[in-house]
């Protein structure tokens, strides 16, 4: 008797049962919407809070007149989660899949589609080590609802070679030996190839910049800074080669030294900080 009353007393329980309460209230006046969203909560504060009031609510209405119609409670007990049927596209492949309101880009690679590579990290949008690429762009996939990926092309770590050949950002990472534990370094490949694709890969100090969103915890942030930067390289050879056999002329010379710090910053007050962050050890 002591634990029923205790468990009675309780603030979720107290706070369930109140927010089912006005659930009913508001369904009674025919607020529906609000209704299901309050119930829906007190579910969630303490399921069985709310469902003794549902319970107490029906026996109210057989033995008087007047109260809620059968209806009212019924839409009460039935109050659907929030789901969507929802398409992603992810390594040039189409999925179909009925995800809850909350779910996670994260979560629906990994637990979904079975996508492991995409690791989970802090959760927080703080480490990178879900970094995947939106539509070329890296994000942070903990940070995004899967509903708000319909429409885009979602990369992983899965999808850069395809036919069996390393990404060059993977090779240079292997080359490097750009990482330890290797959990970490997933998001940090997804990251450089956002980072050269946006062209800020032209310096030391820009690459550790914008990949400051990606943490290391064995340290090891020279080899990922000399991997990326080799990964950069090969990608401007490439494409002035390609330059050069399309139009007959030597590509134009890459931004370099303080010029690129300049254009990154678009500040030449800038230029001493830069200089200083360059020196620093990652």
């Amino acid at each position: 008797m002591a634990e029923e009353k205790f468990a009675a007393g309780s603030g979720a329980h107290r706070q369930a049962r109140r927010l089912a309460e006005v659930a009913l209230q508001a369904g009674s006046a025919g607020d529906e919407a609000t209704a299901g969203r309050l119930f829906a909560e007190a579910d969630r504060t303490d399921p069985q809070a709310a469902q003794d009031v549902l319970q107490e609510s029906s026996v109210d209405r057989s033995s008087h007149a007047g109260h809620a119609p059968d209806a009212v409670v019924g839409t009460q007990q039935e109050v659907p989660r929030q789901v969507f049927d929802i398409l992603l596209t992810v390594n040039d492949a189409t999925h179909r899949l009925t995800v809850d309101a909350r779910t996670t880009l994260l979560d629906a690679l990994r637990d979904r589609l079975h996508l492991t590579g995409t690791k989970r990290g802090c959760d927080l949008g703080q480490c990178g080590a879900c970094t995947v690429l939106l539509d070329g762009r890296r994000i942070n996939a903990c940070l995004m609802l899967a509903v708000m990926a319909r429409g885009h092309a979602i990369t992983t770590v899965e999808g850069l070679s395809p036919d069996g050949h390393l990404h060059p950002v993977q090779q240079a990472f292997i080359e490097r030996d750009a990482f330890q534990c290797g959990y970490c370094t997933p998001g940090q490949i997804m990251s450089a190839i956002g980072l050269i694709s946006e062209g800020r890969a032209i310096t030391d100090a820009m690459i550790r910049e914008h990949m400051s969103g990606n943490i290391c915890r064995c340290g090891a942030y020279t080899n990922i800074v000399d991997a990326v930067r080799d990964a950069a390289a090969a990608q401007a050879a490439k494409v002035g080669a390609a330059w050069q056999d399309a139009t007959g002329d030597a590509a134009p010379e890459p931004a370099t030294g303080n010029t690129a710090r300049q254009e990154a910053t678009h500040d030449t007050a800038l230029q001493p900080a830069l200089r200083d962050t360059a020196r620093q050890e990652v």
